[in-house]
Formats: structure tokens, C-alpha cells, sequence
């Protein structure tokens, strides 16, 4: 659980400008990063 929390922490800070700075648009990276909590729930 530890290592998934801080894994998620990381992923959150850094997603969105890492997809942006390899060419997707900005409100793509936005979707993809909000679609992370739920794909949690799901497995």
C-alpha cells in the first residue's frame, strides 16, 4: 500500500508536463491523467 501511494504521488506531479513535452495535447494529458483514480478502482 506504501509503495502504491507514493508511486501514485509521483506519477500525479509529474504526468501531465512528461505526456505534454512528448507532443499530446494538453487537454489529452488531463484526461489520461485523470482517468488514473479509476482505472485503480477497477484493477
Amino acid at each position: 500500500f506504501a509503495a502504491n501511494s507514493f508511486i501514485f504521488s509521483a506519477l500525479s506531479v509529474h504526468l501531465i508536463p512528461t505526456l505534454h513535452r512528448f507532443g499530446h495535447p494538453m487537454a489529452t494529458a488531463v484526461l489520461f491523467a485523470t482517468l488514473i483514480g479509476p482505472m485503480q478502482v477497477v484493477g
